[in-house]
């Protein structure tokens, strides 16, 4: 995998990419504001694809991840949502 840049992202760091799909691409990251530690996977939706109907499937597989309780399966912590009040990312 290439070098990748730690990027901050609210208050996770960014540490490196895990995966590329058709609607978003997801990273892996931690805890930037230090209240405590945490790894986290981030969801982002790629640019150009705030379609409504990819907003959707981000909202149902949100609603299905956090009906699950399973130690392998990577629950929900947080909904983002960019400046226009629209789903980009699930954390």
């Amino acid at each position: 995998m290439a070098e990748f840049e730690p990027l901050r992202f609210g208050k996770y760091l960014i540490l490196d990419k895990i995966a590329t799909g058709g609607m978003a691409e997801v990273y892996r990251a931690t805890r930037a504001d230090r209240q405590y530690r945490r790894e986290v996977a981030i969801k982002l939706v790629k640019p150009g694809l705030r379609l409504e109907q990819v907003e959707q499937r981000f909202r149902v597989e949100r609603q299905i991840l956090a009906q699950l309780e399973h130690p392998n399966i990577v629950p929900v912590h947080e909904l983002g949502l960019d400046e226009q009040g629209r789903l980009d990312r699930v954390i």
